[in-house]
């Protein structure tokens, strides 16, 4: 049953520099926003927790909560596995992805080291937020990543960070999209963009990486 249908009010919090069709499409799933500066994850979280605290909601804590890498773990990873399996290929040189929560790099990560001793984990930030690679924080276009490295993602279980710029993966979201018939979203085309980028640079040939949201959802951005 829906928690609309069962009384239930969903309040969301979140920067304002997130896109006007993300905001649409939660407003009429019947969720209250509630904004805050751009690029304010901190501030965000740390305002989503005081409401749930001090007005009784259930938090998802999705940026913390560990149950977040073992859902990859147990679901995301195995799945890869058998379907890449399916192909009949050699085995991956390389895992790349971007990271929000940093809970599909580290659940995935963990579980195909686990079957594949030799893969390389590669985690993907801006580069106008290189946080991960000892950066400073600042205000990025690729929403859903650039944040990971301050909640799940353990560093020292990653093998390298690369960044990709925002216009990069701007252009080869739009190329999958003309070319291949893949609308996907900026973060999709920045776990493309450093695929190619580091098996060319690692004379390597077999990668694995997610096409993770839909372009529908960002066309105000693109």
């Amino acid at each position: 049953m829906l928690a609309a249908e069962r009384g239930y009010k969903m309040k969301i919090v979140m920067p304002s520099n997130m896109s006007s069709e993300r905001k649409q499409m939660l407003k009429f799933y019947g969720a209250e926003l509630i904004e805050v500066g751009a690029g304010e994850f901190d501030e965000a979280i740390a305002l989503r927790d005081t409401l749930a605290k001090t007005e009784g909601y259930f938090n998802c804590n999705q940026f913390h909560n560990s149950l977040n890498i073992e859902a990859h773990y147990k679901n995301t990873g195995p799945e890869i596995k058998k379907q890449y399996n399916d192909l009949l290929l050699p085995n991956p040189d390389v895992l790349l992805s971007g990271t929000g929560t940093g809970g599909t790099i580290m659940g995935v990560g963990t579980y195909l080291k686990n079957s594949w001793h030799d893969i390389k984990v590669i985690a993907i930030e801006p580069a106008e937020s290189p946080v991960m690679s000892g950066g400073k924080p600042g205000l990025h276009g690729i929403q859903g990543i650039g944040d990971g490295s301050k909640f799940l993602v353990d560093l020292d279980f990653i093998d390298e960070i690369k960044i990709v710029k925002t216009d990069c993966a701007k252009r080869v979201a739009k190329h999958l999209a003309s070319n291949y018939g893949l609308f996907v979203g900026i973060s999709a085309g920045a776990n493309v963009y450093a695929a190619f980028q580091w098996l060319r640079d690692n004379n390597k040939k077999n990668a694995i990486t997610f096409l993770c949201d839909r372009g529908e959802r960002y066309f105000s951005c693109l």
